[in-house]
């Protein structure tokens, strides 16, 4: 009795959570995880989740652009004396310009900013949990496994780890929103879905342009696929009538222009062009096959149960967060369990579709076919794809389309033991992303960086509203992809904290895709010992003096910029991180640019093999220490990606000695009116008889742009 007794209840309780409650227990399975992984945010709502240098930026231009920029498209907060385009900060523009619209006309809430972002990227989890879990239920699942695995998807997602830092990319439900939109479309054929996809397309592009760039990818590879030239799901399935492949050939060019044609035309030419009037962005960005997902970090993440137990055997490290795309250990035993099986290919003809059309962003992300040898070169014909050179991104639709075809194949397997083999895999996936996010997330209190300027903020000698802008010293300067300038941890939170409070744009910056020339005046201003009167000055905005801001630690250290006393300085205030300095910028030194000497130029049409220096250098030692010296014309054309290479050979066999590679932009020493940068390079030769090779190339994709130098030289 007592053994039919609990068969009974335990067909009971599968039939509750089947029919009734079976949402539900995925659903607060979630919110433990929830409210171990993110503690932190209910305790600090208003705190820091990361305060990296993109981690407070990505804080600070939502909340510059919140509390002071007076349009909503144009940001003010960085580049002084140039704004930008708000989309090229990374400020959510949706969310901030609907806080900063909240804010002027209802309820101010800018103080509660981070709260706010918070608050939503929280939401995009729950959301992300109920897209998944409508597409498990759409596939023919059951409640309890559909909450279950969406469950376990969502708290794997790769994108939670941008949390650390480039939160627009946290928003987990974009991509499963999109999925599930799809799934609907191929089902029915039915324009209200294309207009909700075109919509998300718009929307998705107002919180981050990558989710642009892949949102776009996919859907054309989807339609690619769909009208025809996927002769495996149609012709071997044929789920679908001849009637019906050709109502889809016909309509799909119309479906195709709501949900991306038309999307892509106003972000492209409307959007993004808004009051932009910056004509030298940077058209080929570095890292395109740097910021690419390894095959390594597949099915290896060091924070993953597996890469612990044997990390003894095989230890990996990876360096970027973007070589990383995690897609877990249940997606790898369960292929090899339905391999086994034999899958059934009736499946879903809709959900292979979007798998099969998933599979070029997943080897785009490997970076392939860029990868093969010599196959660089053809990056220059994919056009304005290069601007998303994080390519690893492009694979996070195939990691949510890999899982959930995984999950349905295990959901619809019928052999013996299908309960316990259902749960075994439930449970691997539950584990894994559980252990994943063992440790809670550390985020910093609000004040948590108070103490260090409160000593400022009612200092009598410090009139904020006398003053045009900032500048921060030592000099930041990202965007332009010339000659970054990375920004001190320390720096960036003092600076934009007055910045924001006081209302006073900064000198510096750390933005995306940035103007060539208003790089290359401001860094000539703030970093270079100046012979002529920088052209900046011209581009003031008014004439009050600017307030400058340095970090004490990190300003003795780089005597790069100790030569920021051309301009009459004058002392304010210190504390043990930073002293406070004004200058009126009254220009001492009237040397001007037609009164430098000119000297002779040597234009070199450089290529990959262009040698400017081959022999034994006059004086030779070993152990010896040299520098290389030249001039050379920057512009935007050149990126300015130019890169040496010197070889030391063997002088009988040419046998290579010694080799050093890198790029000429960290060694640069002087910037001019004209756009001649002067570069000082060490190197050190180690025999007395040997040869010295010095090339001096752009990257492939600039191998045709002329190079103008002058003053080469190579000194002991």
């Amino acid at each position: 009795m007592l053994i039919v007794s609990i068969k009974t209840y335990i067909k009971r309780l599968q039939v509750s959570l089947e029919e009734k409650n079976g949402f539900w227990l995925g659903f607060f399975a979630l919110l433990m995880l929830m409210a171990w992984y993110f503690q932190g945010l209910l305790i600090f709502p208003n705190g820091f989740m990361g305060i990296s240098g993109d981690g407070y930026k990505n804080y600070a231009t939502i909340e510059y652009h919140v509390k002071n920029d007076a349009s909503y498209h144009r940001f003010e907060g960085m580049n002084y004396p140039y704004d930008e385009h708000l989309a090229f900060a990374d400020a959510q523009p949706i969310l901030a310009n609907a806080i900063k619209f909240f804010s002027t006309h209802f309820i101010d809430v800018a103080d509660h900013t981070r709260a706010i972002i918070h608050t939503f990227l929280l939401l995009s989890v729950l959301f992300c949990f109920l897209f998944i879990y409508l597409i498990f239920r759409l596939l023919n699942q059951k409640k309890h496994f559909a909450s279950l695995a969406a469950c376990g998807i969502t708290f794997l997602s790769p994108q939670l780890a941008r949390w650390e830092e480039h939160y627009a990319l946290g928003y987990l439900f974009v991509l499963p929103a999109l999925i599930y939109f799809l799934l609907l479309f191929h089902k029915k054929d039915d324009f209200r879905y294309s207009f909700l996809i075109g919509f998300l397309t718009i929307f998705a592009a107002q919180i981050h342009l990558y989710y642009f760039g892949i949102i776009v990818l996919f859907v054309s590879s989807f339609h690619f696929w769909r009208t025809g030239f996927n002769p495996f799901i149609i012709e071997r399935v044929k789920t679908r009538s001849p009637e019906m492949n050709k109502r889809v050939k016909t309509r799909s060019p119309v479906h195709f222009a709501v949900q991306i044609i038309l999307p892509v035309a106003f972000i492209a030419f409307y959007w993004l062009k808004i009051g932009d009037k910056i004509t030298d962005r940077p058209s080929v960005p570095g890292g395109f096959l740097t910021y690419k997902a390894l095959w390594q970090g597949l099915f290896n993440h060091q924070n993953s149960f597996v890469f612990n137990f044997i990390q003894w055997k095989t230890p990996y490290i990876f360096s970027l967060m973007e070589n990383v795309v995690y897609l877990g250990i249940a997606v790898f035993l369960g292929g090899i369990f339905l391999t086994i099986k034999k899958i059934d290919r009736r499946l879903n003809s809709s959900l292979l579709l979007l798998l099969l059309a998933s599979l070029p962003l997943f080897l785009l992300a490997l970076g392939l076919p860029f990868i093969i040898s010599d196959w660089e070169k053809y990056l220059e014909w994919t056009g304005p794809l290069q601007q998303f050179r994080g390519v690893g991104r492009f694979a996070w639709v195939f990691f949510y389309l890999i899982n959930i075809f995984v999950f349905v194949a295990i959901g619809n397997y019928e052999g013996r033991f299908k309960t316990w083999i259902q749960s075994f895999f439930l449970l691997i996936l539950l584990l894994d992303a559980a252990y994943l996010h063992r440790k809670p997330m550390s985020i910093l209190p609000h004040d948590f960086f108070s103490k260090n300027i409160q000593v400022f903020e009612n200092q009598k000698n410090i009139d904020w509203k006398k003053y045009q802008a900032i500048l921060p010293l030592p000099y930041f300067q990202i965007g332009s992809e010339q000659f970054d300038i990375a920004a001190e941890k320390e720096t960036l939170p003092y600076v934009f904290h007055f910045c924001i409070e006081k209302k006073l744009p900064c000198m510096g910056a750390q933005m995306s895709r940035t103007s060539f020339e208003q790089m290359y005046r401001l860094q000539r201003f703030a970093t270079v010992q100046n012979e002529e009167k920088p052209l900046l000055l011209d581009d003031l905005k008014t004439g009050k003096p600017i307030l400058i801001i340095q970090n004490k630690k990190a300003f003795e250290k780089d005597t790069i910029y100790k030569s920021w006393n051309h301009f009459d300085v004058k002392y304010l205030a210190e504390n043990e991180f930073l002293r406070f300095y004004e200058s009126n910028l009254t220009w001492e030194n009237q040397i001007n640019a037609d009164t430098l000497p000119d000297f002779a130029t040597k234009r070199l049409l450089l290529h990959e093999e262009n040698i400017v220096f081959n022999g034994n250098l006059e004086g030779q030692k070993a152990n010896q220490n040299h520098i290389l010296s030249f001039d050379w014309l920057c512009s935007e054309q050149s990126q300015p990606l130019l890169e040496y290479q010197i070889r030391e050979l063997d002088a009988k066999t040419g046998a290579q000695l010694h080799f050093l590679h890198y790029g000429c932009r960290y060694f640069r020493t002087d910037m001019k009116n004209n756009h001649f940068v002067s570069c000082e390079i060490p190197f050190e030769t180690w025999h007395t008889d040997s040869k010295v090779e010095v090339k001096l190339f752009y990257r492939k994709a600039n191998k045709n742009v002329p190079l103008v130098l002058k003053n080469f030289a190579i000194s002991n």
